[in-house]
């Protein structure tokens, strides 16, 4: 069933649409931008630029054919994968599952840490954790989609404006590395895992693209949105989340890059250790500065992770059983549920959390290239607009450049590079 909405589209128009395009930008920024954008400036400096880049650019057709299947069919991309084959709808679900368990935890887990860096009293990290999930579950049931819209859109734009003004102030001082500080190679073997997890994130993990959909039409029953319009709405979104990649790879160039302090990998004392050094670097005036933009990255991830996961095994499950449709309350409990797992994650397997989160990005990776051409597939299959021959050819040389670095990892793991 086609159901775009064929009313002219203005300047007007295409504000009044933006919601979901800032949502997934929201939920993309926390960990693969504040922590592993910042920590590729800090150990390699400008040398993974291009990767993110290239990562962003490939990945950007099986994103965009989230909300362009949505605008054009009605359909979310759930139903699309249950309408291709139940097994598909199974493996989404069970990737979905986990996905939901471990990454509530992991943002909950570097949100609270961030505020036991700022607070004048410090508490137990699992009572932060406590808060910044029992504060976005109340949050999300008050108002599920209308709240979530609104605060992305301000999360967004503050953390544009003070990222870009934090950089711009580091830029102006100068890199702190030495002048004949020699970076190590991010070119061998031995830092393909950490680009696998960049890459595997970066902007986020594809299943994003479908709850990207489902924003989409939750989106749609508010407001009348046009397919131009809702066009317009991703690509703001994505370039945003695009730019802020770099800004925040620049940030770790610039600040803690050949600066002579190890890099912690671990996401919470790794935030801990950025605004440290920028407090050194810059001034201890900037460290309220770069607490806020960390804060406001993790707290936006936090929502946008909890609805958008719970909205998605809720859709998935409706599909699975054969329901005819959900509804808020049903909702709701799934995202009471998201959150007392996450928690139940951080309570009783603290110390595993990480190894957990660092599996979940490289499960993210190699499952890319499925997703990829599921997205692709529909796309091709239920599109009332034929694709441009430009994305068309992205999305196949995507493809490739997902299926290539997933073997290559592969045949690392399994010892057949050495």
């Amino acid at each position: 069933m086609n159901t775009q909405t064929h009313t002219p589209s203005t300047w007007a128009s295409k504000f009044r649409a933006i919601g979901p395009g800032l949502m997934m930008a929201t939920a993309a920024v926390g960990g693969s931008h504040i922590i592993m954008s910042t920590q590729a400036g800090a150990l390699y400096g400008w040398q993974l630029a291009m990767i993110i880049i290239l990562a962003n650019v490939f990945k950007y057709p099986f994103f965009r054919f989230g909300p362009q299947y949505t605008l054009e069919t009605g359909k979310s991309l759930i139903q699309g994968y249950a309408e291709k084959s139940p097994v598909y709808l199974c493996v989404f679900l069970l990737l979905n599952l986990f996905a939901t368990v471990i990454n509530t935890a992991a943002v909950a887990m570097v949100c609270a840490a961030i505020l036991n860096f700022v607070l004048p009293v410090k508490l137990d990290i699992n009572v932060l954790a406590g808060m910044v999930l029992g504060s976005s579950v109340l949050m999300l049931l008050v108002g599920p989609y209308r709240l979530l819209d609104r605060m992305s859109k301000i999360i967004m734009i503050s953390l544009t404006f003070a990222t870009v003004v934090a950089v711009a102030i580091a830029a102006s001082r100068g890199s702190v590395a030495p002048s004949d500080y020699i970076s190590p190679s991010a070119w061998d073997l031995a830092a393909l895992g950490f680009i696998v997890s960049l890459m595997g994130w970066m902007p986020a993990p594809i299943e994003i693209s479908a709850i990207n959909s489902l924003w989409v039409a939750a989106k749609k029953q508010l407001n009348p949105v046009s397919y131009e319009d809702g066009i317009f709405d991703f690509n703001v979104g994505y370039v945003v989340t695009a730019i802020l990649a770099l800004v925040f790879l620049s940030l770790g160039a610039l600040v803690q890059h050949g600066s002579g302090v190890e890099v912690k990998m671990a996401g919470a004392a790794y935030i801990g250790q950025l605004i440290d050094m920028y407090a050194k670097t810059i001034g201890e005036w900037s460290r309220w500065l770069v607490a806020f933009i960390a804060f406001a990255c993790m707290y936006g991830t936090t929502l946008t992770v909890v609805d958008g996961y719970s909205r998605s095994n809720m859709e998935a499950m409706r599909l699975l059983t054969k329901q005819k449709k959900s509804n808020n309350r049903i909702l709701a409990v799934w995202i009471v549920l998201a959150a007392i797992s996450g928690m139940g994650v951080i309570i009783f397997f603290k110390g595993a959390v990480l190894k957990m989160m660092a599996f979940a990005t490289v499960a993210s990776f190699v499952s890319a290239p499925i997703f990829a051409w599921l997205n692709l597939s529909l796309i091709r299959k239920g599109s009332t607009r034929p694709l441009s021959a430009g994305l068309l050819y992205l999305s196949f040389v995507g493809l490739i450049f997902l299926t290539g670095f997933t073997l290559l990892f592969l045949a690392d793991k399994f010892g057949l590079l050495k």
